[in-house]
């Protein structure tokens, strides 16, 4: 069965995700708001737009100036003008009037009341004050036909725009105006909360710089949509001057898309050149400082032909990194895949908003802006907990290798005892075999060849065939194992018998009387060899400390069916002070290596 290339598997994943951000801003934000907007056109709403307004430019005139009918003609260069508009309204009927401000400040007079100013209007740029901002105002005609006068200016900008307002009655004014704040507060809320996560996510690791470029990127974007779409940071900051506001607009709008090209180049593991970044870099430091520096009124002149510059160095960079990211066959990954189509949609909305600038025909950037955060924050997200897996994975051989690296040490601290115990253990039978070889040496020094004689020699032999067998036995015994030998029915009086043979010629050495008491004959179950070395060794040691004394060896029955073997000499005994060290390895009071 011919298989399946991957992109295949995870395409259909992708497009559903998209589809479903999608959907999902579009019907909480865009569909709300066109089917509010269809309840608007039935309950008799009205739209004021520069078509159904009179326009006097370079005129400031009021509701007297109008009934007197003495209009002259204004300069149609000049930086204010004046709004008009007759409305039919059912007198004695609550309605309001909301929008946003006509940039970038405005009056507004019904019938020849003043209701609402934004910012200062003036005929002059010495009186002038902008601020642009949302703004509602209530009132009651008293008769059916209804002046609305607007008066504006904008000497801090090339162009003034008339910004579509509604009349509606005064409920549904509330409705629209409530509806609006929930689609700009979680559009804003939702770029701000993830800005402060992921930038948290950047501070517990650091080393991840692709959630900084994205903290920041949300960041930018909230702040963008603050001040220019919703016009919230006027709630805010209500002190904020316009020329500060203006120039943060600018800066993070272009910040934006300099950042979520880090973002894609980080995430993406892109190899740019170094003349490539050179002229990013350099082009995004002189249009920031050319915001920040050039007043409001040269650079609103010239916004085309900067954001043009700016377009072809943005989309200069995107095809550097499309052309990487299919260099590096990086479709094979799904996360890349959604970090290129993101980055790909967020250009096809500047393009597409570029291109209607002054008609405002295609407003889809905030929503787009929106796909790309919840898409590459999934991104980030499972990237992120992939590292962790990874990294617990790190941990967890780290542990293994820890308790290798212990196990190794107690190998060796086991080697160590094992060492130490194969140099005890043959230290008895050369003991043995060095006094025996001594009396007889002497014996036959002496000529006095008797039965003994042939019996020390049988002795020797004897101990040399135990060492013999020691030694084999310690070949075969791996580090693993213990060291303990097969059980096995063990005649005590047998067992005291060959003790006796081994030991009473090196008590003889030093004047030294051997004694056992043992009440018939009973029997153990145990290894003989070590039940052997044990009396051996005891006995020896024994009669270490003791000279022209008597070495005691007693078995009585103990308890649950237990032997007591028990060793008595007459010397000096151990020193109170030792007694509570006696079954420490390596603790010897004579200065020697006793096993304990």
């Amino acid at each position: 069965m011919e298989r399946k290339a991957p992109w295949r598997r995870w395409a259909p994943s992708v497009m559903l995700f998209l589809l479903l951000v999608t959907a999902f801003f579009y019907f909480i934000i865009m569909g709300s708001r066109i089917g509010y907007e269809r309840e608007l056109e039935k309950n008799g709403a009205l739209w004021l737009t520069e078509d159904n307004t009179e326009y006097y430019p370079g005129k400031l005139y009021t509701q007297e100036e109008f009934v007197k009918g003495d209009l002259q003609a204004g300069d149609p260069d000049a930086h204010y003008g004046t709004r008009r508009a007759v409305v039919s309204l059912k007198p004695g009927k609550a309605y309001g009037l909301t929008g946003m401000t006509t940039t970038y400040a405005q009056r507004v007079y019904v019938d020849g009341v003043l209701l609402s100013e934004t910012g200062k209007v003036s005929d002059n740029a010495e009186d002038f004050v902008p601020r642009t901002d949302y703004f509602t105002v209530y009132f009651t005609p008293q008769r059916e036909q209804t002046e609305l006068i607007f008066q504006y200016s904008w000497f801090n900008h090339q162009h003034g725009d008339f910004k579509e307002k509604l009349i509606a009655e005064q409920q549904i004014v509330v409705n629209y105006n409530r509806m609006q704040f929930l689609g700009n507060g979680l559009i804003t809320g939702a770029f701000l909360a993830m800005a402060l996560f992921f930038f948290g996510m950047f501070l517990y690791g650091k080393e991840r710089r692709a959630f900084l470029w994205f903290a920041a990127a949300c960041l930018c974007a909230g702040g963008h949509y603050l001040i220019y779409y919703s016009k919230d940071i006027m709630v805010i900051f209500p002190q904020l001057s316009w020329y500060v506001s203006h120039k943060l607009e600018n800066v993070m709008h272009y910040s934006y898309y300099f950042l979520i090209l880090l973002f894609a180049k980080e995430m993406m593991g892109s190899r740019i050149s170094k003349w490539t970044r050179v002229i990013f870099y350099t082009a995004y430091a002189l249009l920031s400082g050319y915001y920040l520096i050039v007043p409001s009124v040269i650079y609103t002149r010239n916004i085309v032909l900067v954001g043009g510059i700016f377009t072809l160095v943005f989309l200069l960079l995107v095809g550097v990194l499309l052309y990487d990211f299919v260099r590096q066959k990086a479709y094979r990954q799904i996360d890349k895949v959604v970090i290129c189509v993101s980055v790909l949609l967020t250009c096809g909305a500047w393009l597409a908003e570029a291109l209607t600038y002054r008609g405002k025909s295609l407003y889809v950037q905030p929503y787009i802006t929106l796909l790309f955060v919840f898409c590459n924050a999934v991104v980030l997200t499972v990237q992120f907990g992939r590292t962790q897996i990874q990294l617990q994975q790190i941990q967890k051989r780290e542990q293994e290798i820890a308790q290798e690296n212990e196990m190794l040490e107690r190998l060796n601290l086991l080697k160590n005892d094992f060492l130490h115990n194969i140099a005890h253990e043959l230290k008895t039978p050369l003991t043995v075999m060095s006094g025996y070889a001594q009396l007889t040496s002497w014996e036959l020094q002496q000529k006095e060849i008797s039965k003994e004689t042939l019996d020390n020699l049988a002795t020797i032999a004897t101990e040399a065939e135990r060492l013999s067998n020691l030694v084999t036995r310690l070949l075969g015994i791996s580090y693993e194992k213990q060291m303990a030998g097969v059980a096995g029915k063990v005649e005590v009086a047998a067992l005291l018998g060959e003790t006796a043979a081994i030991c009473i010629p090196v008590l003889q050495k030093k004047g030294n009387d051997w004694e056992v008491r043992c009440e018939g004959n009973p029997s153990v179950s145990g290894n003989r060899e070590m039940l052997l070395q044990v009396l051996i060794n005891l006995v020896v040691n024994a009669n270490k400390h003791t000279e022209k004394g008597k070495i005691t060896v007693q078995v009585q029955k103990g308890e649950a069916g237990f032997l007591d073997f028990r060793i008595f000499d007459t010397g000096e005994g151990i020193a109170e002070e030792d007694i509570p060290h006696i079954f420490e390895r390596g603790y010897s009071p004579d200065g020697g290596t006793g096993i304990g």
